[in-house]
């Protein structure tokens, strides 16, 4: 399915209609699977990152693509999603409140991130988006199947060894064999894709 940024840029609502479900799942699974925020919260969140992803998104230059944007929204949810589970954890401790990305300051109903996104985090969250991006690239191009499964599970999806053992029936003592393996690969994958630091 093709969708064109041109299209969502001037708000195409067929255009959109494609892309909603695709940036909601990729969101949702980010939040649930890596951050393990609940299905309830992880609804509400999603429809604020998109949100706010589509309001700081350099929709401007021409060489962003969708996928650009997709890593892009998922970079503004993970931070989302962290805000939260620190807000929950400060409850939790009896800590009080913690400053809150999202929470309004000063007269014109700003938030700290729109102050945060006006200065250099657009770029930052870009950089990341771009970093994700090739990572998933790399993982396609040089891992083979059982690598491939390891280190998505492993890396994004937050599984356990012991998980990933069952779920695909190999020997916990292989997984994490496997999981060395398969980094290295990425590292020189990411250094010859011009990623000079891709540890940091």
């Amino acid at each position: 399915m093709k969708i064109e940024m041109q299209k969502l840029a001037e708000g195409d609502e067929g255009e959109w209609s494609k892309a909603f479900p695709v940036l909601n799942a990729d969101v949702r699974q980010v939040l649930e699977w890596k951050l393990g925020i609940s299905k309830n919260d992880s609804e509400d969140i999603a429809v604020e990152a998109i949100v706010k992803a589509i309001d700081h998104f350099p929709w401007d230059s021409e060489e962003k693509t969708f996928i650009d944007f997709r890593y892009f929204t998922i970079c503004v949810s993970k931070g989302k999603g962290i805000d939260l589970k620190r807000h929950n954890m400060a409850e939790k401790r009896g800590a009080g409140g913690v400053l809150n990305l999202y929470d309004e300051i000063g007269k014109k109903g700003k938030t700290r991130i729109d102050f945060l996104f006006a200065n250099s985090n657009v770029r930052a969250l870009i950089e990341e988006a771009e970093l994700i991006k090739a990572i998933f690239n790399c993982k396609n191009e040089v891992l083979n199947e059982s690598e491939k499964n390891f280190f998505l599970h492993f890396h994004f999806f937050g599984e356990s060894y012991g998980e990933i053992s069952e779920k695909f029936g190999k020997p916990i003592g292989s997984i994490g064999v496997t999981l060395k393996r398969a980094s290295e690969k990425i590292k020189e994958c990411l250094k010859k894709k011009g990623f000079e630091k891709p540890n940091e």
